[in-house]
């Protein structure tokens, strides 16, 4: 079915859920996961309670959903939307330009990082094995693109490629944090010290 718009109900089910979270998100980052009340997150948002209750169930279910897109969207971004195995350079090449112009998902308007960790993460089992899970999504393709940097003899260091993911990873979350509390970087020679301390082989 097509509404007056020419869009189907399936596409303008999914335009309302997306605008609930990204409002959920922008709220949650601004006062906290425990102040925001339903009506003001679907005010910001411009739909109904009624239009909340058509895609969650409760609070928590959409705590869950925001949490969820919140790490799936940093993980993107530590891994760089790349396919598995893709240039290890270029990933951390990427993720150093989107850190350096504040465009990872827990950095500025929407940092989200230290809420959801100390508040969101603590109250369902379920959201913190989700947030396991999609690091280890992480993990698993940045130590497939670590094997493939080593095959094709960009990678020199003797480190496994399962311990390289793992610091990347907590470098990645380490940055976000640094950047969070207003530490100043240089990204050129963090870029440079990563290639340096992973003996990566220039292009």
């Amino acid at each position: 079915m097509v509404d007056g718009k020419g869009k189907s109900r399936e596409s303008s089910k999914q335009e309302t859920r997306e605008a609930l979270i990204r409002a959920g998100m922008t709220l949650f980052s601004e006062e906290g996961v425990d102040l925001p009340s339903l009506d003001a997150i679907c005010a910001r948002a411009g739909f109904t309670r009624g239009a909340f209750y058509v895609h969650f169930k409760d609070r928590d279910d959409f705590l869950e959903a925001v949490v969820d897109r919140v790490m799936t969207d940093f993980v993107t971004s530590v891994v760089a939307a790349g396919e598995e195995g893709d240039d290890l350079g270029e990933t951390i090449d990427r993720f150093l330009q989107a850190a350096a112009s504040g465009t990872v998902p827990l950095m500025g308007d929407r940092a989200l990082i230290q809420q959801l960790m100390a508040r969101g993460m603590q109250r369902a089992d379920n959201m913190r094995a989700g947030f396991r899970n999609l690091l280890q999504v992480a993990l698993g393709r940045l130590a497939a693109s670590a094997k493939a940097a080593r095959e094709a003899g960009k990678l020199k260091t003797e480190v496994d490629e399962d311990l390289v993911a793992a610091w990347l990873v907590a470098a990645a979350l380490g940055l976000t944090s640094l950047l969070e509390a207003g530490i100043e970087l240089d990204f050129n020679r963090i870029r440079q010290s990563a290639r340096q301390l992973l003996q990566i082989e220039p292009d």
